[in-house]
């Protein structure tokens, strides 16, 4: 098995450059940019953990893997929600809202801990997680379609196969 922590920072350290493309949903880094600023000016954060040093990333900081699964977390997930429902953000948004949580889920099952917590994707994975080894199944083939457009070039790349490459 691969260094999740680490596929979570190398994705993260691309999501920032490359808009991504999955069945005809784009998801953007911008949105989440967006969604921490009408965060980090409020008294009510729904992403608390979330800093400037998350976004604005130094040499060093891009190595730190905490900072890209805290920026690719469910509590994200939930703030790009909201925010879109409050007209904050694009309607466009809840499609990073989607993609991030479903990279939150895999991050979950793959690095998983302790067996005894009640979220069903933080469990370890065992010869009885079915429905788990399922999503796994589903998500390679989402991985598989994903496209990458860089967001200042705006040019398309297509997404090396999983057979293909070690790291997505």
């Amino acid at each position: 098995m691969f260094d999740m922590p680490h596929i979570m920072k190398n994705l993260r350290n691309n999501f920032m450059n490359y808009d991504i493309v999955v069945d005809g949903k784009v998801a953007s880094f911008c949105h989440l940019r967006q969604m921490y600023e009408f965060e980090k000016h409020s008294t009510r954060r729904m992403c608390p953990k979330l800093t400037d040093d998350h976004f604005d990333l130094k040499i060093f900081k891009k190595m730190r893997v905490s900072l890209a699964t805290e920026v690719l977390s469910r509590s994200v997930t939930v703030a790009l929600r909201a925010h879109t429902v409050f007209e904050q953000l694009p309607v466009e948004a809840s499609d990073t809202a989607d993609f991030v949580e479903r990279i939150d889920c895999v991050f979950d099952i793959l690095n998983s801990r302790t067996a005894k917590i009640d979220h069903k994707f933080k469990k370890p994975l065992t010869a009885n997680s079915a429905e788990k080894f399922s999503f796994l199944s589903d998500s390679i083939d989402w991985i598989a379609k994903w496209k990458f457009i860089h967001v200042q070039k705006k040019k398309l790349r297509r997404h090396r196969s999983l057979s293909t490459t070690a790291c997505c």
